[in-house]
C-alpha cells in the first residue's frame, strides 16, 4: 500500500509537491492492477491462516483496504483535475469533479480530463453568452491562453496527441466567431449524454452576462 501511494505524487527532499512539475497520478489501470496484486496478497494470508475467524478477518481486512485504496484513487484524481482547471482558468464544480473521475477510468489522464471540462465549461459559456459580440469576443484571449498551456502540456507528454488536436481544434472553432461557431457548440454540449446540461467548471475570469 505504500508503494501505492508514492505513485500518486512526485514530492522533492522537503516532502512538498513542486507546484512547477506536477507529474501525472497513476492510470486507473494501473489501480486496477494494484487492486489485482493485493487480492493475491491477501489470498495468500488467508490461506496461511489457522482457524476460520482469521480467515474471515483478513478476508474482511482485504475489502476495507481494497475500499479505501479505491477512494484514495478517487480523491486524487478529482483534486489532480481541479489542479490543472484552475490553471486554465477555471473552478471545478461538484459535477466536474465526477466526471473527471469517470474520463481518467475511461483512459484519460487529469491533464486530459481538465482540459475537456474546460472546453466544455467555454462552449457553455459562449452560447450562453448570446449574441452580445462584447462578450463573445473577451473569451479569445482566455481561449489563445488555453491553447497555448493544452500545447505545453503536449510538449511535456502530458497529454495525448489525439487528445491534444481533438480538444484544441474545438476551443479552436468555438471562439473563432463566424457562422460555425454554434454548430460546434451544440456538438461540444451534445456529443456526451453524461455531460448534457450539467455546469462542469465555472470560469475565473468575472464576466457580466
Amino acid at each position: 500500500m505504500k508503494t501505492f501511494i508514492k505513485k500518486f505524487q512526485k514530492k522533492d527532499k522537503d516532502n512538498q509537491v513542486r507546484e512547477d512539475e506536477v507529474p501525472l497520478m497513476m492510470s486507473y489501470k494501473d489501480l486496477e492492477v494494484c487492486l489485482l496484486e493485493t487480492k493475491k496478497e491477501y489470498q495468500v494470508l488467508r490461506s496461511a491462516a489457522k482457524d476460520e475467524l482469521g480467515v474471515k478477518n483478513l478476508l474482511n481486512q482485504e475489502i476495507e483496504v481494497t475500499k479505501a485504496l479505491k477512494l484514495l484513487w478517487e480523491e486524487t484524481a478529482a483534486n489532480t483535475s481541479k489542479y490543472h482547471l484552475r490553471m486554465m482558468g477555471y473552478d471545478i464544480s461538484d459535477e466536474g469533479s465526477g466526471i473527471a473521475i469517470e474520463l481518467m477510468k475511461s483512459g484519460y489522464n487529469e491533464v486530459e480530463s481538465a482540459s475537456y471540462i474546460a472546453m466544455v465549461t467555454m462552449a457553455l459559456d459562449i452560447k450562453n453568452a448570446g449574441k452580445d459580440m462584447e462578450l463573445l469576443t473577451s473569451f479569445v484571449p482566455h481561449a489563445h491562453a488555453l491553447l497555448d498551456l493544452l500545447k505545453k502540456y503536449r510538449d511535456e507528454n502530458k497529454m495525448n496527441e489525439d487528445v491534444w488536436k481533438n480538444n484544441s481544434k474545438a476551443i479552436f472553432k468555438i471562439s473563432y466567431l463566424d457562422e460555425h461557431t454554434k454548430s460546434w457548440i451544440e456538438k461540444i454540449l451534445t456529443s456526451d449524454d453524461s455531460v448534457k446540461g450539467l455546469r462542469l467548471s465555472n470560469s475565473r475570469i468575472l464576466r457580466k452576462y
